[in-house]
Parts: C-alpha cells; sequence; structure tokens
C-alpha cells in the first residue's frame, strides 16, 4: 500500500483548465453555466489517478476572503485585473465537483492555497508520509527544504517530460538556487505576478548568482558592497526585501479543519451518491471521470 499523500494545487489546474483548454473552455451546462474549467480539472485528476496510482490525496483551494499578506502589504497582487467571471463562477462548482469524486478539498479563511500545501506538507512529513505536491509554481520549490521524501511535480500530457523538482535537482531547475534559498531568491528579484517589487536589474540568473556568492539573503544585505552596481539600491531597500521575504514565504502552520494523523483519511473514495446527478446538471458525464 503506498504511503504517499499527494496534495493538489487546485487553483494552478483551474486557470490551466480555463485558459489551456481551447475548445473545452467554452463548454457550458444546459443552464448556459460555464463548465469548461470543471470539466478540465476533474479530467485532469482522473488521468492523474491512474497514472500515478493515487490512494491519498487533497485538494487545496483558495481563501473566499482576503488573505493576510494584502494586510501586509496593500499592494500585494493589486496589479491583477478582476477575475474571469467565467472562471469566477466555476470555482465553487470545482470545489463541489471534487467533493463529489471523493476527493478531501480544504481551505482556510485569510490564507492562500500555498499556505494550506505547506501546511500538509510539513505535517505529512513529521508523520513520515512521502509527499507529492501537484503543481508547476516555484513559490513552492522552497518546501522542498523540509525534512522527508518531498517533491514538486507535474506529470506529463503525453507531448512532453515530467515536471519533477526535488531537493537534489532544485537548483538544475532554477538557476542554481538550492531550495533553502528560494525564498531569498524570490525576495531579491520580486515576483510580477504578484505585485513583489524586487531589486530593479535583479532577475533569476542575477539573484541567484549574488545569493550563491553570499550564501543568503541577510549577509548580502550585511555586505550590499558584494552585490557590486547593486549595492546602493540592497543597502536602502532592506524593509522592503524583508517585506518581499515574509509575502514569498509559505506558511507551515495553518489552522486546518481536520487533524493530519491518519493517512486513510485521505483516501480517495468512490463518487458519492450526488456525484451524477450534479453532473447531470452540469452537462457531464460522470462515466468519463471514474
Amino acid at each position: 500500500m503506498s504511503d504517499t499523500l499527494y496534495i493538489v494545487d487546485t487553483m494552478y489546474q483551474i486557470f490551466k483548465s480555463f485558459y489551456g483548454l481551447g475548445r473545452n473552455a467554452r463548454l457550458t451546462s444546459p443552464q448556459g453555466v460555464p463548465t469548461g474549467a470543471v470539466y478540465g480539472l476533474a479530467r485532469t485528476l482522473k488521468s492523474w489517478r491512474h497514472k500515478l496510482d493515487m490512494e491519498y490525496c487533497i485538494c487545496a483551494f483558495e481563501s473566499p476572503v482576503p488573505v493576510f499578506r494584502c494586510e501586509l502589504s496593500p499592494e500585494y497582487k493589486a496589479n491583477r485585473p478582476p477575475v474571469d467571471p467565467d472562471l469566477k463562477a466555476q470555482i465553487p462548482l470545482a470545489i463541489d465537483m471534487c467533493r463529489h469524486l471523493g476527493y478531501t478539498v480544504v481551505s482556510a479563511d485569510g490564507y492562500e492555497a500555498d499556505d494550506i500545501i505547506g501546511t500538509l506538507a510539513a505535517k505529512a512529513l513529521q508523520k513520515g508520509w512521502k509527499v507529492r505536491i501537484l503543481s508547476k509554481d516555484k513559490d513552492l520549490a522552497q518546501l522542498l527544504a523540509l525534512e522527508g521524501d518531498i517533491a514538486v511535480m507535474m506529470p506529463s500530457d503525453g507531448k512532453a517530460n515530467d515536471h519533477y523538482v526535488d531537493k537534489d535537482n532544485c537548483a538544475e531547475h532554477y538557476c542554481g538556487v538550492s531550495a533553502e534559498l528560494i525564498v531569498d531568491w524570490l525576495a531579491l528579484m520580486g515576483d510580477t505576478s504578484d505585485n513583489i517589487i524586487g531589486i530593479k536589474g535583479i532577475g533569476e540568473k542575477t539573484g541567484a548568482k549574488l545569493l550563491n556568492k553570499c550564501g543568503n539573503l541577510d549577509k548580502l544585505m550585511e555586505q550590499p558592497n558584494l552585490a557590486g552596481r547593486f549595492a546602493a539600491e540592497i543597502a536602502t531597500s532592506q524593509e522592503r526585501l524583508r517585506l518581499n521575504r515574509c509575502l514569498a514565504t509559505v506558511c507551515q502552520d495553518v489552522p486546518l479543519p481536520f487533524e493530519v494523523e491518519n493517512l486513510a483519511d485521505f483516501n480517495i473514495k468512490n463518487p458519492d451518491s450526488e456525484a451524477e446527478n450534479f453532473c447531470n446538471n452540469l452537462g457531464i458525464n460522470l462515466a468519463a471521470l471514474s
């Protein structure tokens, strides 16, 4: 029996399904409700379950209310346009779909899916379980620094090699940055998608070079002269860099609505008694999802 807990970065997959499925992205229910992202997510979960022989899985979702990082920095993600209404309408349907298909679903007010994933991963590793995070989000690579058997992965669709990152090959994927330095790397170069403003001119490769030269962000801030032409800005931007590091750090202590004690609690169950009716209402064939 497997002792591996799979944790799905569900929002990543919903966005990927909505924007990347082409024809399926325009699927609608008989009532005209968009269903392409829900269908794409469900089909992906089915594919993973068979390809990876998944037995235990948790689907992590975003908080339905503003997250704590917005209190730390009002600018956090403020540059993002409103979520497409057709996509927004599918998120509660995706949650229900996962539940009806037998998956454990979790979110927590004030926290992002990454924080849920980080907390689940830390707790699972403490129990001695293997952890596989299904995502391609580079922010989650910081969790590879945890003790235990953990990887961030994304099975391929048959057209490319699987994405598989663990502590041993993390640097190969991220410009020479080890798992222990991922947070410092993100803080230094910033993240335009989250509106985290890094040091101007420092990108992935330069950030990696500076951190590997100095050891970590703290040492770089102690000796900014080691940063060459970036020395002056690093010397005067230390408060911002510390804030960036807080914003980029994935939480590992989110209050969860359940205990992480028994792996069997997260067994993927058979579709429940309401699954067929739920799928029929969406114009989706349940048989294609199991």
